[in-house]
């Protein structure tokens, strides 16, 4: 990765008129790689990063969080395959499609 500064360069002018060390330390510290956060969700089950377009992490199945901001993940709970609604212990079929588990 290449790196960039993200400071401004209207302080690197102030800075060296007043103090250039001081501009050089403030180019130092703003001249950094481009960051990856915020580019997509973390599930909190497996910790995949997935796009923020998807509802469910594409390798365990869980649903987002703010997809179904209601209900959030609890761990050890179950989801449905087709809606992915929680699913309560020991249920055979879906509360909120129907479908059968």
């Amino acid at each position: 990765m290449t790196k960039t500064f993200t400071g401004s360069w209207i302080i690197v002018i102030i800075l060296l008129l007043i103090c250039w060390p001081a501009a050089l330390i403030y180019i130092l510290i703003k001249w950094e790689e481009p960051s990856s956060y915020g580019t997509g969700r973390v599930c909190g089950a497996c910790g995949q990063n997935y796009d923020y377009s998807l509802t469910a992490c594409p390798r365990c199945g869980r649903p987002s969080y703010y997809s179904n901001a209601s209900q959030p993940y609890q761990h050890g709970s179950a989801f449905c395959n087709r809606c992915g609604a929680p699913i309560e212990p020991g249920a055979q079929y879906c509360s909120k499609c129907g479908n059968r588990l």
